[in-house]
């Protein structure tokens, strides 16, 4: 019984070292949009946000808001400003209807995370001194370094699995098994 309990403490101390429980398999989430998801504004200039439990990475073309109107059609906004754990826009909402935003950005542990929300705007304006990303980048006011991303749906999604590293303990978690109850079947054969 005593190789039994042994065996399984082996087992279970080989359990913990490839399955380690860490900070760092939290993912950062949506704490909230701005506006929130079903709201309705005025149309005009609005602050288009999204708000994250965790900060996000300020790194060339990885984050993005790109907001569409009814039609698909996309609208106006300043260019994306990153802060800690946020993304801002401003927008010009130029009549009522139903407008989606597609986001994306990277977290701090480096996954690239994405998503949308809609929302809905109320009667019409009329664009006075707004001013664009693009706009502004023509006028050379603001340097766009990289192209701009495909918007969302254009983008192929691909899911990788992170298993590059975990494979070495399966195979040396097997030979400890393995050598274990090796060692057990022999110690009882050699006493009986």
């Amino acid at each position: 019984m005593n190789a039994l309990k042994k065996l399984a403490t082996v087992v279970a101390l080989l359990f913990m070292t490839i399955n380690p429980i860490s900070m760092a398999s939290a993912h950062t989430e949506i704490d909230h949009t701005t506006p929130s998801a079903g709201d309705t504004v005025d149309a005009g200039v609005q602050t288009v946000s999204v708000v994250f439990t965790d900060k996000i990475l300020d790194l060339a073309n990885s984050s993005e808001i790109i907001i569409t109107d009814a039609d698909g059609n996309e609208i106006e906004n300043t260019c994306v400003e990153v802060k800690n754990t946020s993304l801002n826009v401003q927008a010009f909402l130029p009549n009522a209807g139903d407008y989606e935003v597609n986001w994306r950005t990277v977290a701090e542990d480096g996954h690239p995370i994405e998503g949308k929300f809609s929302f809905t705007a109320s009667g019409t304006a009329e664009q006075s001194d707004f001013a664009a990303c693009q706009d502004l980048a023509t006028e050379g006011n603001v340097v766009i370094a990289t192209p701009k991303a495909m918007p969302l749906g254009a983008v192929e999604k691909t899911v990788k699995t992170e298993t590059g590293i975990v494979w070495p303990f399966w195979v040396a978690g097997i030979l400890v098994i393995g050598v274990g109850a090796f060692v057990l079947v022999r110690r009882k054969s050699t006493k009986g």
